[in-house]
């Protein structure tokens, strides 16, 4: 699944997993069932950045929907 994200008016464009086949082990771990963490670690994108950013259809990101 395509992810974009806006921050200060600079747009990222980033590939999610959307099935559990396709997350590494090791980012399977370090979840801890906050949406916001998940994104980070699928995205490479730090946290605080992600909380500060506009992120497009992300209902459809976190219900898969």
């Amino acid at each position: 699944m395509i992810f974009e994200i806006e921050l200060n008016g600079v747009k990222v464009t980033k590939d999610i997993p959307t099935k559990w086949e396709d997350v590494k082990f090791k980012d399977f771990i370090a979840l801890d069932n906050k949406e916001v963490t998940a994104l980070s670690i699928f995205t490479g994108i730090e946290v605080e950045t992600l909380k500060k950013a506009n992120i497009k259809n992300l209902d459809v990101i976190v219900t898969g929907k």
